[in-house]
């Protein structure tokens, strides 16, 4: 019969897996994740070897030790979460843009200003997402999640100030606006993209 697996090694697994989903939502390239996984599993293995169980290590939330673990080595965090921001608020507003010109239910295409409201709570939420993940180790579980819920309260609120504010307020909509948002907005999101690299893959490669 197969011999049962050590405790430690259960605990080791189940912690990994949970690092490991956590920065695949995250935005870790996949070279970066694998090598960050097997160093951490080393680490953890050693620690076992010398009694220590996997929370000696990780802490009560080993999320929140893989998000500060990556967040220390990233360059300009906030400068990050600014073009995430700025990426979602311009592709959601020319890609809305683009939707009226194509169905604009209506004789004339028209865009309504506070359709603006829906692209900046899409901003809002990605980036306040983003933030929370990203210092979730300083942060724990709790305050989050209470975080979160604020988060969400503010944004729709903000929607509602501008869908109230500029509701009537329309626009003539064109073609070249809406696509050059569209382009501006997947320009800086590929722009976040690479600065969510960190040293070790910041050239496309591991960088020791």
């Amino acid at each position: 019969m197969p011999r049962p697996r050590p405790r430690h090694d259960i605990a080791i697994d189940d912690a990994l897996e949970e690092i490991d989903r956590f920065w695949i939502k995250d935005g870790v390239p996949e070279v970066e994740r694998i090598a960050r996984v097997d160093e951490l599993r080393a680490h953890l293995e050693n620690a076992a070897a010398e009694g220590y169980p996997p929370e000696e290590v990780l802490g009560p939330d080993p999320v929140g030790f893989a998000a500060e673990w990556t967040a220390a080595d990233r360059r300009h965090p906030w400068l990050g979460s600014l073009l995430l921001f700025m990426s979602m608020l311009c592709g959601v507003a020319g890609g809305l843009m683009l939707v009226r010109l194509v169905a604009p239910w209506g004789e004339e295409p028209a865009f309504p200003w506070h359709d603006l409201g829906f692209a900046v709570l899409a901003a809002a939420l990605a980036t306040g997402g983003a933030l929370i993940r990203r210092y979730r180790g300083r942060l724990g579980p709790l305050r989050a999640a209470v975080l979160t819920g604020l988060g969400l309260v503010a944004a729709a609120a903000g929607y509602l100030m501008i869908a109230i504010g500029l509701g009537g307020v329309t626009a003539q909509p064109t073609w070249p606006l809406g696509l050059g948002l569209l382009a501006a907005g997947v320009s800086l999101a590929l722009i976040d993209d690479r600065m969510r690299r960190t040293a070790r893959t910041r050239h496309g490669r591991e960088v020791s």
